[in-house]
């Protein structure tokens, strides 16, 4: 991380350049270690603040350092201080140099990045499926084993078709982003250091006009994606398209179609709000004339009124999200690119941020938005369709409502029991022959009493896993339970049974999600041949009061629980 490698550097200039270049001095005093000292000191001057530390001491000690047999009084000598003066001015364009490759390796070392060694067959089909000229037929386009998901084929089948290239906004073919261990992550190392495979296989296409959802846990490769997108870092394999123009070899002209809100703040702390929207609007090359108004009006879109002229880095974390946003959103930007834009926000600028968002893409089919969010509300009120991400591919795309069709386990019905009224619970136990407050001590005791009231079957349920876990729990660890709350609980268990009972002809399978007192969850499982969810509150509305239901409601399987499932395989 950039943190690191600012301590690295300090470091490395504190130790080798001020306290080598004082060690080697010393050195030099020695006879013996003269020779030695000549050596290190050269092998030490690649470091620039070595050179000065080094330098700027044997002007201050020149009469006193000797080599050999014999003193050097001339400062331009190149035994002298001309050696640290020619490498000082030799490394300013090394050094140059070396940032200028470094933050072009991915550019220029691209080459040397693939997907695996490739025999003479393989590089011949990764250049046919490279080559757009010779994708014309389905029968030309290979599909991942991996893949399951109907919705992810036919994107993948979209994205690789020539002919449809101009239709989307953006297209992704087949993208790969490998991350490499070692020095500056390149493959030449991958044998010796671990690789990364942040994105795999991505192929997807985003329409005029649309709301695109990328979820995923953190790690899953969403991140990434923006950032090939936005070239900062180049694709491993694979190409992106925006309207139409490949992003590797016309860049400088796609770059003006993109407004990026990053997953950290890029805000510059010092510098007011207004002034942060008038640097980025000058960047983009916004109208002297009309900068003043369109800062405003950013400013306005996102409530930032009052903060016009605070410092940046004042605001609340929200307050730099909204910025973050309305500087994403200069000119109008065709494509939007939002990385967790609600993050820190609080629930009413939450709403008013999908506002605007919703009004970007609604208003005309010129502006598309591609966002990632770990809210599953923001993602259904938002996104006209979406994609969960696992391990930096796609497990399952589409609208929400053919997520949960085809991934959801089925239908959650949570119920209501109508307790014993208390003049019932009162015979019952006066039958028994025992008072109304009696504590039941032990498990057999509260099984001897099932028996009485006949219900002898539901002593396999008093244990720890089981239904009358609650019960059990009390008996064990406080020593007694209430006579009252046995007899109400083989109620909610009758009842329920009874509901059970009348729902599962109708579905595959019910399963008792959770319980507390009164209050059961079922998850039912759905099928092709299952009933709709209208049959099913028709089915308890009118079995209500034979089950003793005193309320109920009836969903499908969120959308967080279908993300939940597939986070489950992240790695």
């Amino acid at each position: 991380s950039e943190d690191k490698g600012q301590t690295f550097i300090l470091l490395i200039n504190l130790l080798v350049g001020t306290l080598g270049g004082t060690a080697i001095l010393i050195m030099r005093l020695n006879d013996d270690l003269v020779k030695k000292a000549r050596v290190m000191a050269y092998i030490f001057r690649i470091i620039p603040s070595f050179c000065f530390s080094y330098g700027y001491n044997l002007l201050l000690n020149e009469e006193n350092l000797e080599y050999g047999d014999y003193y050097f009084y001339d400062i331009l000598d190149i035994e002298y201080v001309l050696s640290d003066f020619i490498f000082l001015a030799g490394e300013s364009f090394f050094y140059l140099f070396l940032l200028i490759l470094f933050e072009n390796s991915d550019k220029l070392f691209r080459f040397c990045y693939t997907t695996s060694k490739p025999n003479k067959k393989s590089k011949e089909k990764i250049e046919k499926n490279n080559n757009e000229n010779n994708i014309n037929n389905l029968s030309d386009i290979s599909i991942p084993d991996n893949v399951n998901d109907t919705y992810v084929k036919n994107e993948i089948i979209k994205s690789k078709k020539s002919n449809e290239k101009e239709k989307y906004a953006m297209k992704i073919q087949s993208l790969i982003k490998t991350f490499y261990g070692g020095p500056f992550g390149f493959k030449i190392f991958s044998l010796c250091f671990k690789q990364t495979r942040a994105v795999r296989n991505l192929s997807f296409c985003l329409d005029y006009g649309e709301c695109f959802g990328l979820l995923g846990l953190n790690g899953a490769g969403k991140t990434t994606i923006f950032k090939a997108i936005t070239e900062e870092h180049a694709p491993t394999h694979g190409s992106i398209y925006v309207n139409g123009l490949n992003i590797m070899k016309n860049f400088d002209e796609v770059k003006l179609m993109f407004g990026y809100c990053p997953q950290f703040d890029a805000i510059f702390p010092y510098m007011t709000v207004k002034e942060n929207l008038e640097f980025y609007s000058k960047i983009k090359g916004v109208d002297p004339d009309k900068l003043s108004e369109i800062i405003r009006a950013m400013i306005e879109s996102m409530t930032l009124t009052k903060y016009t002229n605070k410092l940046a880095g004042r605001l609340s974390g929200g307050n730099k999200r909204k910025l973050s946003v309305a500087i994403s959103m200069i000119c109008n930007p065709p494509i939007v690119l939002l990385d967790e834009p609600s993050t820190g926000m609080d629930p009413e600028a939450r709403r008013f941020m999908w506002a605007v968002i919703h009004k970007l893409t609604s208003k005309s089919n010129n502006n598309s938005v591609i966002m990632t969010t770990h809210s599953m509300d923001e993602a259904e009120t938002l996104c006209r369709r979406m994609g969960i991400m696992v391990n930096g591919e796609f497990v399952c795309m589409g609208t929400a409502n053919y997520i949960k069709e085809n991934y959801g386990y089925g239908f959650e019905i949570d119920v209501r029991i109508k307790p014993f009224e208390i003049d019932k619970l009162y015979q019952i136990i006066q039958n028994l022959g025992v008072k109304k407050n009696h504590k039941i001590a032990s498990i057999e005791e509260a099984k001897e009493i099932l028996k009485k009231i006949k219900r002898p079957k539901y002593c396999e349920y008093l244990n720890n896993e089981s239904i009358g876990k609650k019960i059990y729990n009390e008996i064990i660890q406080s020593g007694n339970t209430s006579i009252q709350t046995l007899i109400n609980w083989t109620r909610y268990v009758t009842c329920s049974m009874r509901m059970i009972g009348i729902v599962l002809p109708h579905f595959d399978e019910i399963i008792l999600s959770e319980f507390i007192e009164n209050n059961f969850l079922f998850k039912i499982k759905k099928s092709k041949n299952s009933k709709t969810i209208g049959f099913l509150f028709s089915l308890l509305e009118g079995q209500k009061e034979s089950c003793e239901i005193t309320e109920y409601s009836i969903q499908q399987t969120s959308l967080e629980q279908i993300f939940n499932k597939f986070a489950e395989n992240q790695g």
